[in-house]
């Protein structure tokens, strides 16, 4: 693999879990003024997943490049599952006894079967290899 590829895995890497970062933000910013009570913690967690869906399509598609190496793909979104799991564990850690268990266990349950669902969204619609003139 170059240093290019590399540099272009890490960056959709980093840009993925940006996104979600920032989309979780905002939604921590205005969903406790429209839901309450357990409901919130109900509404994060799907508000979530969708999030996590568009994290992982975004990182699939920047790691794609103009070389378009599928493989590059899987292994960002590979990337962007262990750096989410990792600083999702701690989170979980930190927040254990702040909020609901079941909620922040249920957080981090999620995290690869929708980032993987972002991939193979992303590998569905890159569509085939350019021919090589």
């Amino acid at each position: 693999m170059t240093a290019r590829r590399a540099g272009r895995i890490i960056l959709a890497i980093l840009v993925g879990y940006l996104l979600n970062a920032l989309l979780v933000a905002a939604t921590e910013l205005l969903l406790p003024k429209l839901v309450y009570g357990r409901n919130y913690f109900v509404a994060d967690l799907v508000t979530q997943c969708a999030y996590e869906i568009a994290a992982g399509y975004l990182c699939c598609v920047i790691a794609l490049g103009r070389d378009r190496q599928k493989s590059d793909q899987k292994i960002a979104a590979l990337g962007l599952m262990i750096l989410g799991l990792a600083v999702g564990g701690f989170s979980l850690a930190a927040s254990w006894s702040a909020e609901p268990r079941w909620y922040g266990t249920a957080l981090l349950c999620v995290w690869v079967p929708f980032i993987w669902f972002g991939y193979l969204l992303a590998r569905s619609s890159a569509g085939p290899k350019p021919a090589s003139v």
